[in-house]
């Protein structure tokens, strides 16, 4: 599996979401909230026999603003959604254009957007305070 691909493929699903401001594949060390990055997880390369299937987990870390504590939430709220035009969720597992799979354009077999934490406070590398939610994807491939 080519991480980098996966990790773009996955920022370019949630530039579509209005409202998030900065989309990174990588990690980004001081977030400009609305905000979302990409961290690679484990890779289990066996599972299936003779190596005929991988899979990789990222998680996808989504921060809103805390300026308001009522505006914040409800932007967050529509994020955590399972589906809108807001759903992080409906985003990454939309279907690739013009084909009725979500392979990433081909760098993948299929993915599933399996849990999120819901409501995190997070500090930012300045300190600010954020909220902020991680949405748990399951790449599969070969």
């Amino acid at each position: 599996m080519d991480v980098k691909a996966l990790r773009l493929a996955l920022a370019a699903k949630l530039e579509v979401i209005p409202d998030l401001l900065q989309v990174s594949a990588y990690m980004l060390a001081q977030p400009s909230p609305p905000a979302a990055h990409i961290i690679p997880g484990p890779i289990d390369w066996h599972r299936a026999l003779q190596d005929g299937m991988s899979s990789m987990d990222f998680v996808v870390q989504v921060f809103v603003p805390t300026t308001t504590d009522q505006g914040s939430q409800e932007l967050l709220d529509l994020m955590l959604a399972t589906t809108g035009e807001h759903s992080v969720k409906a985003a990454i597992e939309k279907k690739d254009p013009g084909q009725n799979r979500r392979n990433l354009g081909g760098a993948c077999s299929d993915l599933l957007v399996t849990t999120t934490t819901g409501y995190r406070q997070y500090k930012g590398a300045n300190g600010a305070e954020m909220l902020g939610a991680d949405w748990n994807v399951t790449v599969y491939g070969r």
